[in-house]
């Protein structure tokens, strides 16, 4: 990526980068992209993520799985969705702690990311999601562990409050032993 001037040149380069990249199959390296992943504008941070996403470069796939910790809710889906994508357990710590992000769609896009990876690793993490209070994220929840252990547990997302106590309560000692 070259100099550019002002900021808004700045993003239009990058995300025409990004497009002709994508296009061609061109791969680009780590030292071309990684600082732009801490760029204070996220269209940036976003468009560094999906540059990225064309490398297997190991180190490529490090940081973008260390993106899971940004602030801003587009970057984050551009990264959960490269995650799945390309198959990356790098961050798997990161990812659980979107179950229960405050943007219910970040939140449900990283439990379904759990399940196409069918870590089992993230079992725990989505046992504590069905606790969540949003039923949207209870019912992924309960889909990705279904698909990740072949069992539900009698848990139904739409429940009584007590019910699903019980069915969290079989979940846990089921995973405890």
């Amino acid at each position: 990526l070259r100099p550019w001037g002002d900021e808004a040149d700045r993003v239009q380069v990058l995300l025409y980068e990004c497009d002709l990249a994508e296009i061609v199959g061109r791969e680009l390296g780590y030292e071309d992209c990684v600082e732009y992943l801490e760029h204070p504008y996220y269209k940036i941070r976003a468009a560094a993520i999906k540059m990225l996403s064309n490398s297997d470069d190991a180190k490529c796939k490090q940081a973008i799985a260390g993106m899971l910790g940004d602030e801003n809710g587009m970057v984050l889906r551009m990264a959960i969705h490269v995650v799945k994508s390309r198959r990356i357990r790098d961050n798997l710590a990161g990812l659980c702690a979107l179950f229960a992000h405050k943007d219910e769609v970040v939140a449900i896009d990283a439990i379904d990311c759990a399940a196409t990876l069918k870590e089992r690793r993230t079992v725990p993490a989505l046992i504590d999601a069905l606790e969540d209070k949003r039923v949207a994220v209870r019912e992924e929840a309960i889909n990705a562990l279904m698909d990740i252990t072949t069992h539900s547990m009698f848990f139904h997302y739409d429940d009584s409050e007590q019910k699903r106590a019980e069915a969290v309560k079989r979940w846990r000692e089921w995973w405890a032993e």
